[in-house]
């Protein structure tokens, strides 16, 4: 997986099929960076008011390395 550092900042990058990936924490260090990340997939069909509209399909716990302009991950493990 390849990321742009744009994205890899905005926290939130949008998968194939409408998945989600988002970061729930992401420690920036020179080249590396490592992040809690969940990932998730809207409600559909939309749910009632009130119930959540995004439902968690997987956390990962994710390392990723500054290559050429780009973050790439580089090892990660499910929580």
């Amino acid at each position: 997986l390849i990321l742009t550092p744009e994205a890899l900042l905005q926290r939130t990058v949008l998968l194939g099929g409408g998945i989600w990936m988002r970061f729930e924490s992401l420690d920036i260090s020179g080249k590396t960076a490592h992040a809690l990340i969940s990932v998730a997939a809207p409600v559909l069909p939309g749910p009632p008011p009130g119930a959540n509209p995004v439902r968690t399909l997987s956390r990962i716990s994710a390392d990723f390395y500054l290559r050429q302009g780009g973050w790439t991950m580089t090892r990660f493990r499910n929580v």
